[in-house]
């Protein structure tokens, strides 16, 4: 059996070792557990003797405020011969005065009460939108 992966990982850079090197920490995990499920999906299929992985990383920057910036990264993982990859989107917002990176609780001092609130008012909107209502 042939079995091969391949990756590919872009992410911004800010020039602040604060901030681009959380992001790159996250890069790196992110290629670790990719390299991980890669190694436990290897067995011999009869089926599809020729396998393989892949998974990519890209990246969007918004600017909410001067004070802060949110990098959105997405990434998928597909396995071949698989019909369509798995994706996945993750959030990375840092504060440009100080390169710590914000969270829901460095934001509300009671977070879970936060998403409480927000888990009851969302699906509404989201429906809507969708309207699948």
């Amino acid at each position: 059996m042939t079995y091969a992966w391949s990756g590919e990982a872009k992410y911004p850079r800010f020039d602040d070792e604060r901030i681009d090197g959380q992001i790159a920490e996250w890069v790196e995990k992110t290629m670790q557990r990719f390299l991980a499920d890669a190694a436990l999906s290897v067995e011999p299929d009869m089926d599809y003797p020729d396998r393989g992985m892949e998974v990519g990383v890209d990246y969007k920057v918004i600017r909410p405020s001067d004070k802060a910036v949110c990098v959105v990264l997405q990434g998928f993982s597909s396995h071949k011969p698989a019909a369509h990859p798995m994706s996945w989107i993750d959030t990375l917002t840092f504060s440009l005065e100080d390169g710590d990176r914000i969270t829901f609780g460095t934001l509300f001092a009671d977070d879970k009460a936060v998403l409480d609130l927000l888990s009851r008012a969302a699906p509404a909107p989201i429906i809507d939108t969708l309207r699948l209502a």
